[in-house]
């Protein structure tokens, strides 16, 4: 989607129509988003300790699949732990501090790269959001999360573009909740549902993003 200058009725319009092209319908009487002049901004030191904190929660979940020592993935992510410190939600710390994380735990976790992509797409250094049908390809991210951690410059997507795939990627959740979004993962949606709210509520915490629907 291009950036625009949408009110939040026309914004879902568009992600209805949007939807409605991938015979996809969301459920009538979803909260609007907020409009440009209503949206945070998350600060680029906020959205690099963001970026951080998700990373050391997925490759806990990559270092317990592949039954790795917790020992050796602390020591290998400790200065990631170190830059991320002030994002970590407990859910993240929770999860990262287990020894013996449950393989619902681990699955949970390993979902997070969608965030993960959702927020490198906002800091502009992934080139687009595709379709959210399919879980995206880890290895291309790696390399961009690196950059991050190495404090290189951001490319921040315009707050127009956020919202815009915000509201679209909420509409998208509503109908994942019904059973009525054929065409679409429901855990890709979720999970980047999730970040591009938190991008636009800057007084909310990771953990309590609001995706009621």
């Amino acid at each position: 989607m291009a950036p625009s200058a949408l009110s939040p009725r026309q914004r879902r319009d568009a992600s209805l129509a949007l939807a409605a092209a991938r015979g996809v319908k969301p459920p009538d009487g979803l909260p609007l988003i907020e409009s440009e002049e209503e949206a945070g901004h998350r600060t680029d030191d906020e959205l690099r300790s963001q970026v951080l904190a998700n990373a050391l929660y997925w490759l806990r979940a990559v270092f317990a699949r592949r039954g790795l020592p917790h020992a050796e993935y602390l020591r290998a992510f400790e200065s990631v732990r170190d830059a991320a410190e002030g994002a970590l939600a407990d859910s993240h710390l929770v999860f990262i501090d287990d020894p013996a994380p449950s393989a619902e735990a681990v699955t949970n976790a390993e979902w997070a790269i969608e965030g993960i992509h959702a927020l490198l797409w906002a800091a502009g250094l992934v080139k687009e959001l595709p379709w959210p049908d399919r879980p995206c390809d880890p290895g291309p991210l790696e390399p961009l999360v690196e950059r991050v951690l190495d404090g290189q410059p951001l490319r921040r997507r315009a707050t127009a573009e956020v919202l815009d795939q915000a509201d679209l990627h909420y509409a998208l959740l509503g109908a994942v909740v019904r059973d009525q979004a054929q065409g679409v993962d429901g855990s890709v949606v979720y999970e980047r549902a999730r970040a591009l709210c938190w991008l636009v509520q800057p007084d909310v915490g990771w953990d309590e993003v609001d995706l009621t629907t």
